[in-house]
């Protein structure tokens, strides 16, 4: 029921819900991190985004929404609310923004990005395991095969007995 949430490379310290096949983002994460063009109103159960041209309407856990006060009907919910805090589909972020993201499971992870930075990567010339310290006996999380891409993360942290701190495309 959650996802671990990345954000351009650091790991966030809320997760996201994962329902129905989709990830949601909560409310005070997309306006911290993303737009304050969000108003709910618990009174109304009823969430709010108005843009220039656009005015939506949702109901939390409902497929239909209001655009510009005409019925539009979703495969999944664009809303719900877990606890009092409504959660916002990431397919709707994505129509309205230039957030990218990719979703994977087991477990359960998104990585998200918002920024236009060129990012420092590296092909690998050999198998190449992927491990949790910097050190040749430590417990490894991935095996990555020859060719595959790395992200360089943090500057590569400190460099010790000739590790680097990368990230593999999908989010180890």
């Amino acid at each position: 029921g959650e996802a671990m949430l990345i954000f351009d490379e650091k790991v966030y310290e809320k997760n996201g819900l994962y329902q129905n096949g989709e990830v949601y983002l909560d409310l005070p994460t997309i306006t911290e991190k993303y737009s304050t063009l969000f108003m709910w109103s618990p009174e109304e159960n009823r969430l709010y985004y108005t843009t220039a041209t656009k005015a939506y309407i949702f109901i939390p856990d409902e497929k239909g929404m209001l655009v510009n006060e005409k019925e539009v009907e979703n495969e999944i919910p664009m809303v719900v609310v877990k606890d009092g805090t409504p959660y916002v589909s990431m397919s709707f972020l994505n129509t309205c923004s230039n957030i990218t993201y990719h979703i994977y499971t087991e477990p359960a992870r998104v990585l998200l990005s918002y920024s236009t930075d060129a990012y420092l990567c590296a092909n690998l010339k050999e198998e190449t395991s992927i491990r949790v310290g910097q050190d040749i006996k430590s417990d490894y999380l991935d095996k990555l095969p020859k060719g595959s891409k790395v992200r360089v993360i943090e500057g590569g942290g400190i460099q010790q007995n000739g590790f680097i701190k990368v990230m593999s495309d999908d989010g180890v």
